[in-house]
């Protein structure tokens, strides 16, 4: 083992005995009661269900409208293959050969479940928007929320200057610059007090440098 060699995650083996496969499958499509047209054969019965896997699609052909296997299609396919076996009267294949009449008589039963499907697609896909729904507007709650804690933080930072500034209003300080100017939140440097005083005279660094600038007159 080369020691710059990148590791290369390891994915698990999946084992398919074809053999195992056979007995599993000959087992899950007998019919419950005995065929009255013949002896049941399971070496026609992998043909058939070889068959029926070209209905869900393949590499080169689609699937059928209703049949999807994420949805368990073969598995329908093998239970209403397995419930109208009795009554086909035969297998649907005979080596290369399908039997046409029982074939359509099998696509005939499965598509009685058409409705079904459908109503089925139709509640996952509203489920599907409606939790979009709900995740947008959770979205759009939580952006709100973080709006509204961003304008209470500035309002809680601005808070002491104002407050101080009224609490000197009331107190009579109003005429003493250094008192006010001595307040941690006033303390702007003499450059910004101008720039408060004449971008904005209502603020207290603004009112601070106008009585500086009447004291020293």
């Amino acid at each position: 083992k080369r020691p710059n060699k990148p590791e290369v995650a390891r994915k698990p083996y999946q084992l398919l005995l074809i053999s195992v496969l056979r007995e599993y499958l000959a087992l899950e499509m007998r019919p419950q009661q005995a065929l009255p047209w013949g002896a049941y054969d399971p070496e026609r019965i992998y043909d058939d269900y070889v068959f029926m896997c070209f209905f869900v699609g393949n590499d080169f052909l689609p699937h059928m409208p209703t049949l999807d296997i994420r949805e368990g299609a073969i598995e329908l396919m093998m239970r209403v293959y397995k419930n109208m076996l009795p009554e086909l009267g035969g297998y649907l294949c005979h080596g290369s050969q399908i039997n046409l009449e029982r074939c359509e008589k099998f696509i005939q039963t499965i598509g009685g479940y058409e409705d079904a499907i459908f109503q089925k697609r139709m509640r996952e896909l509203r489920r599907q928007k409606d939790r979009l729904a709900r995740q947008k507007q959770m979205r759009q709650a939580d952006k709100a929320r973080r709006n509204a804690a961003g304008q209470q933080l500035r309002a809680d930072e601005a808070a002491p200057s104002a407050s101080y500034f009224n609490r000197a209003m009331q107190g009579g300080e109003v005429r003493s610059a250094r008192s006010m100017a001595s307040h941690p939140g006033l303390q702007r440097g003499g450059q910004q007090g101008q720039q408060g005083y004449k971008g904005d005279s209502h603020t207290a660094a603004g009112m601070s440098a106008r009585l500086a600038e009447e004291e020293a007159a």
